[in-house]
This record gives structure tokens, C-alpha cells and sequence, in this order.
């Protein structure tokens, strides 16, 4: 029996399966870098001092090269400028004041970053996979309800995972006695909703990208585009965390 080619066997035929795109250059560049930059930047985050302060300040300077090279391609480059002058310090500043000033600000910034790659991965995985009705087509046509789904699922099952952590990763004498359940109601609605914002913050990178007419914010992650193609979910998602954990400190 003459053996079946690898171009025309249905694994291998984006036409036949969903599942052929898993086995694409793309999602290899993909995966490489992401696999080279997550332990670092986790590293860092959990690390804190010099290092975590140096990176900070060379990401947030080519997030705003990135976002001010487009305002200039665009119809209102002045109001754009300063909305992303705005929005980026806000975010920035947030994450930065998460990780350092918070009790245990490593593990937090750690924890907000783990959520949000937890999110988008499973968000990518459901989408290809499932595919489905778009979410947003005027403003991301590769998002589905399927792959919101999957940012849903993801985060939720992250900030579980942080939840469990916590208490050891904290040094609490008796872990257990952290455990309650009406905390556990609140963890699970804090998961969700850090997918919502996740999702959000992905789709108003893409509304600022449409509006200017590129694709990609820029070429320096290979596979990913710009750094705020990598890290429009992490921004907002770190602004919410920063308000949620206040209002859980000084509020409550």
C-alpha cells in the first residue's frame, strides 16, 4: 500500500483539521519565544531590585516609542499621543507599585502575569481548536466566543491556582486557616473577571491598531509583534488587580 504523504494526509491539511495549525511554523516562533522570555520576565518580577527596576523603564520606554510611532500614522496623532501617555503610565505605574510596595508584591506581580499568560494561552488554544461565531470583527476579526471561553476558563483556573498558593508562598503559620468560603466566591468571581479585563485590554490595543491600519505594533518579539502586542492583556489586567487588592487591604 503506497504510503500517504505528509501534505496529503488530513493532520497535516489546514483544510481537514483545526488541529494542523498546531504543528505550523508560526506557533513554533510562537512558542520559542515565549518560552525564552516568560522564565526570564518571571524571574525578574519575582526577583525584584535593580534588574526588575531596569527592565521596567526599557519596557515601558519601547511600549511608548511603540504607541507614539503609530499616533503618528494617524488622523488625531496629538490626542492619541496623549492617550497613550496616559494609559501606559497608568498601567505601568500600577504594576510597578503592585510588585514592590504590596506585602509579598513579587508573588502578586508573579500571580498577575501567570493569569494572564494562563488566559491568553487557553484563549488561543479554544479559538483554534473550536473557532466559532467572531466576538468582535470590527475590531479583532480573529477573536471568537470560543477562544473568550477558553480566556475565561484560563484565568479562572490560574487565580485558583494563586489562591491555593498564597498562604505557603506568604509563610502563614496555619495555611488551612487562610481558606474560607465566602473567600473562595470572591476568588472565583476575581478569576472571570480578570479574563473579562484580560479580553478588554486585548481588544482596545486591536480598536488602536485597526484605527491606524497596521497589523502589529511593532517587530521585536519574533512570532508576537511589538511588546504591546505581548503584554495589551497584562497592562489593564495589572491596573484592575492594583484596584481590586487595594480595596481588599484598605476596604474590606
Amino acid at each position: 500500500m503506497e504510503r500517504l504523504r505528509p501534505e496529503a494526509n488530513p493532520v497535516f491539511s489546514n483544510s481537514n483539521s483545526k488541529f494542523a495549525f498546531f504543528l505550523s511554523m508560526p506557533l513554533a516562533l510562537r512558542l520559542t519565544s515565549a518560552l525564552v522570555l516568560a522564565p526570564f520576565a518571571g524571574w525578574v518580577v519575582w526577583s525584584g531590585g535593580p534588574v526588575f527596576w531596569g527592565l521596567m523603564a526599557l519596557a515601558y520606554l519601547r511600549s511608548l516609542y511603540e504607541w507614539e510611532r503609530l499616533a503618528l500614522k494617524g488622523e488625531t496623532p496629538v490626542f492619541d499621543s496623549l492617550t497613550g501617555v496616559v494609559y501606559l503610565s497608568i498601567c505601568y505605574m500600577t504594576f510597578i507599585v503592585l510588585c514592590i510596595f504590596f506585602p509579598h508584591g513579587g508573588f502578586l506581580g508573579l500571580a498577575v502575569m501567570i493569569t494572564v499568560w494562563s488566559s491568553d494561552t487557553l484563549a488561543y488554544v479554544a479559538g483554534k481548536i473550536f473557532g466559532g461565531p467572531k466576538l468582535a470583527p470590527a475590531l479583532s476579526p480573529g477573536k471568537t466566543w470560543s477562544g473568550f471561553g477558553g480566556a475565561l476558563a484560563g484565568a479562572l483556573l490560574a487565580v485558583l491556582a494563586v489562591y491555593a498558593t498564597y498562604p505557603y508562598a506568604a509563610g502563614y503559620a496555619d495555611p488551612a486557616a487562610f481558606y474560607t468560603a465566602p473567600d473562595i466566591f470572591l476568588v472565583i468571581a476575581a478569576g472571570i473577571f480578570s479574563g473579562i479585563i484580560g479580553q478588554a485590554g486585548d481588544l482596545f490595543i486591536s480598536l488602536y491598531k485597526r484605527k491606524i491600519g497596521v497589523k502589529d505594533t511593532g517587530e521585536l518579539i519574533p512570532g508576537h509583534g511589538g511588546i504591546l502586542d505581548r503584554i495589551d492583556s497584562l497592562m489593564l489586567v495589572s491596573a484592575y488587580a492594583f484596584s481590586a487588592l487595594c480595596c481588599a487591604y484598605f476596604v474590606l
